[in-house]
């Protein structure tokens, strides 16, 4: 390799993972009231995989904000604190309880996709 090719390849653009977008399966879903503020949130239990998957994302993301994003739709942008290696999450600013009862029921039948994503700032 010559010298001006290593340099027009040290110019060339790194990968942005701020378009990796990872899907995770739900295993099921509920809504509850938040034990603090008393509003409602979705609690939401992940599959072996997709906790696999959110810990490797958020372990590689901390201090960045992510978005949530059911249905294409980003529903929160948290920024990520620590690594997060649990299978139960909770989703927060979901509207009223009516419509966090009707978006979980949807993330528990399989009938809502769930994604995140570094948000673009």
């Amino acid at each position: 390799m010559t010298i001006l090719t290593a340099l027009a390849l040290s110019m060339l653009p790194l990968p942005s993972f701020a378009q990796e977008r990872i899907a995770l399966l739900v295993h099921d879903a509920e809504a509850i009231a938040d034990a603090l503020s008393g509003l409602p949130v979705i609690e939401v239990h992940l599959g072996k995989k997709a906790q696999t998957r959110f810990a490797l994302f958020t372990g590689r993301n901390v201090g960045k904000r992510t978005d949530l994003i059911v249905d294409g739709q980003v529903l929160t942008s948290p920024v990520i604190q620590t690594q997060i290696n649990t299978s139960t999450l909770q989703i927060s600013g979901v509207g009223t309880m009516a419509e966090a009862v009707a978006l979980a029921a949807r993330l528990s039948a399989g009938a809502a996709m769930v994604e995140v994503q570094l948000a673009a700032d």
